[in-house]
């Protein structure tokens, strides 16, 4: 049971620190946007680059909630499985 546990504190560590990765490049899309948004970029470049730093704040809220509710559903599987083979014995 505790490797269980442990297997699955290191996937959650690894998925954070993924979407820790993917929340610091969705603020650095959105620093240099708000930096081009001062200077005189043309208006398409502004609107690629705020579409670029709204898809990946959504991409990231998305992946968090996903992965979270598919290590909780692994996690209580794992545990209702080692709990019936521990019945079995």
């Amino acid at each position: 049971m505790g490797a269980v546990v442990l297997r699955y504190l290191l996937d959650g560590f690894y998925i954070s620190l993924f979407f820790a990765v993917m929340s610091a490049v969705a603020l650095g899309a959105h620093l240099v946007l708000v930096q081009c948004e001062h200077s005189r970029i043309d208006p398409v470049v502004l609107f690629i680059l705020r579409g670029v730093s709204y898809v990946l704040a959504g991409l990231d809220g998305v992946g968090v909630i996903s992965a979270t509710g598919l290590l909780i559903y692994r996690f209580v599987r794992a545990v209702m499985r080692s709990d019936d083979d521990d019945e079995k014995d």
